[in-house]
């Protein structure tokens, strides 16, 4: 039996059914990368939308980012390679702004998207975890090595994304996120 993968739509039902071919593979590199990536030919031509994800072995969800068109190989057969991205890469597509608040320390009253910042690197992790809050709705903890948690450094952003932010930052600091 041809193994098969379940690709869902972003409200949760299965869109499709896609083989799973020996060039299929999972990637993943530190701060760079992390997605399934699936190769297979089919007779239908189906646009996979934005939303549109699968399930790993683990139970992780990965995700399109936006929509996936196949190409037509033929008159009757499409060739699919889409990239399903981990919810960490799929912040390539959440901006990261600067949030000013009103007195009550809570409500957003504007989110700049030029910005710079100067502190620690626990100042800008902290930071970064509440955008991910208040962006995604996730709650992130954060450790900050001790051999570079007193220094500090200049970074600036202008129109960024979360992902493209976090690695300006650890190229700052020299380390990694």
């Amino acid at each position: 039996m041809t193994p098969a993968i379940n690709i869902y739509k972003a409200d949760g039902t299965v869109l499709m059914e896609a083989v799973v071919t020996k060039d299929g593979v999972y990637r993943e590199s530190l701060m760079t990368e992390d997605c399934i990536a699936l190769r297979w030919s089919a007779l239908e031509y189906t646009v996979l939308p934005e939303g549109a994800y699968v399930i790993d072995d683990a139970g992780e969800r990965y995700r399109l980012i936006r929509p996936y068109y196949p190409s037509q190989k033929d008159e009757v057969r499409c060739d699919y390679t889409p990239e399903f991205l981990s919810r960490v890469m799929c912040w390539e597509a959440v901006p990261l702004f600067f949030y000013t608040y009103a007195a009550d320390g809570a409500t957003i009253t504007s989110r700049e998207t030029e910005w710079s910042l100067t502190a620690t690197p626990g100042t800008f992790m902290a930071y970064f975890a509440r955008v991910i809050k208040t962006e995604t709705g996730e709650q992130w903890s954060v450790t900050v090595s001790d051999d570079i948690k007193l220094t500090t450094a200049s970074v600036s952003f202008q129109s960024t994304d979360l992902l493209s932010g976090l690695n300006a930052v650890a190229s700052a600091f020299n380390t990694e996120w």
